[in-house]
């Protein structure tokens, strides 16, 4: 079926079409990768959510099958952007991943769904994490399947930079340096918790992992010194906010987590799950 949201027109397919009962089952919601049309999804996998008890949407994204084609904007060159990405330099691209994001959720809109589970795969990996990084409260859980890759990892400030935090964080980075190309800053919350952290040795095993360790405080969280983010930045945060523009560029992204997967992400260079990289001696409870 063809539907309106953010502007432009989808093709939707729906487990419940038809049968008004299944509308008020839990909703996932699939997110194709990039140049896939919505049958890419397994029908073994849509049938075996079915039988568990959901409701499934997928939709064709825009400039894909039966979706609303975007030609009049022109074919991206995309060697030429992949290398300025490399590079760090501006992309400037037709429309962007958020744009995709706010097509997801316009989907969720038009099919009447006010919260549901978002699985995306490759780039649509990358596009559910952004539905949830703008609507938090739309996304019952988040199923990524594919990377985001970080250009900073901040840990510390009021929220998480408590001993027990640089503790937790430090267990993952000893022995470890940071990703090529990533950055890591480390703001203890305070001097107290900065003395402590020079006592048990941490702050030694962020250094020797490469990190900046910054005097004690708000830092990058508040977006005005210590760590600003550039266009297009994305960011991995143990902080409490992630507001457009809270760190810099609105333009940047900031996904917020624990101290466990700031430093877990900082390592491998994108949003990682720790307890890939913990040992069994590391494991947390």
């Amino acid at each position: 079926m063809q539907v309106q949201a953010n502007g432009l027109s989808f093709e939707v397919e729906d487990s419940a079409a038809g049968d008004a009962s299944e509308l008020v089952r839990p909703t996932v919601v699939l997110v194709m990768g990039l140049g896939m049309q919505l049958t890419a999804w397994p029908v073994d996998f849509v049938r075996a959510l079915v039988q568990a008890g959901y409701r499934v949407l997928r939709f064709d994204n825009r400039d894909i099958g039966l979706s609303q084609h975007l030609d009049h904007l022109g074919r991206p060159a995309l060697a030429g952007s992949y290398l300025r990405y490399r590079l760090r330099m501006p992309v400037r691209a037709p429309y962007t991943l958020q744009d995709m994001a706010m097509d997801t959720l316009g989907v969720m809109d038009a099919m009447g769904v006010a919260q549901g589970h978002v699985v995306g795969v490759s780039m649509g990996a990358m596009v559910a994490q952004r539905v949830a990084l703008h609507a938090p409260d739309r996304v019952a859980s988040i199923a990524a399947l594919g990377e985001t890759r970080i250009d900073q990892a901040f840990l510390g400030t009021c929220t998480n930079g408590r001993i027990e935090d640089l503790r937790v964080a430090a267990a993952i980075l000893r022995g470890r340096r940071l990703a090529p190309g990533v950055r890591m800053i480390v703001t203890p919350a305070s001097r107290a918790v900065q003395v402590a952290a020079l006592e048990e040795g941490l702050l030694r095993i962020f250094l020797e992992a490469g990190c900046a360790v910054t005097v004690p405080g708000c830092g990058a969280c508040a977006g005005l010194h210590q760590g600003l983010l550039g266009d297009g930045e994305v960011c991995v945060s143990s902080g409490s906010r992630n507001a457009p523009g809270r760190m810099g560029s609105r333009d940047a992204a900031i996904y917020l987590a624990s101290p466990a997967t700031v430093a877990a992400s900082a390592v491998a260079g994108r949003l990682t799950d720790p307890r890939i990289l913990q040992s069994d001696a590391e494991m947390l409870p």
